[in-house]
C-alpha cells in the first residue's frame, strides 16, 4: 500500500502576472501537496531559476505521479499474475487506457 497522499492531484499555476510558471500541486481535498517551480532561484539568485515553461511542466508531471504509479502497478500486477506464472505479453485494454491517460496527464495533454 502506498503511503503518499491519495490521488487525484492537480496542478494550479499561480494567478499573479509574474508567476513564471510557479504553482502548487493539490489533492482532491484542496490540500497543498507541494510547491512546483522556483521563479526567484536559489536564495534569490535568478540565474538558478527554472524557465516558466519548465516550471509548469514540472508541476504537471508531479501532479500526474499517483496516476502514473497506479497505471504501472496495474500493468505489472497483470503481468505477474498469469496462471502459469510467466510474464503476460498481453495486457488488458483497460490497463493500457489507464496508462495512456496517465501519460497524457503527465504531459499536460489531459
Amino acid at each position: 500500500m502506498s503511503k503518499h497522499t491519495k490521488a487525484p492531484w492537480r496542478y494550479e499555476e499561480l494567478a499573479c502576472e509574474d508567476s513564471n510558471g510557479d504553482g502548487y500541486v493539490y489533492d482532491s481535498q484542496d490540500r497543498c501537496v507541494c510547491h512546483a517551480g522556483d521563479s526567484t532561484g536559489i536564495q534569490g539568485r535568478p540565474e538558478t531559476a527554472f524557465p516558466a515553461d519548465e516550471n509548469k511542466a514540472n508541476g504537471i508531471l508531479i501532479a500526474a505521479a499517483p496516476d502514473l504509479l497506479e497505471a504501472i502497478e496495474q500493468i505489472v500486477y497483470e503481468a505477474d499474475n498469469r496462471n502459469d506464472g510467466e510474464p503476460q505479453a498481453e495486457i488488458g485494454w483497460d490497463d493500457i487506457d489507464k496508462a495512456r491517460a496517465a501519460i497524457a496527464k503527465a504531459k499536460g495533454e489531459a
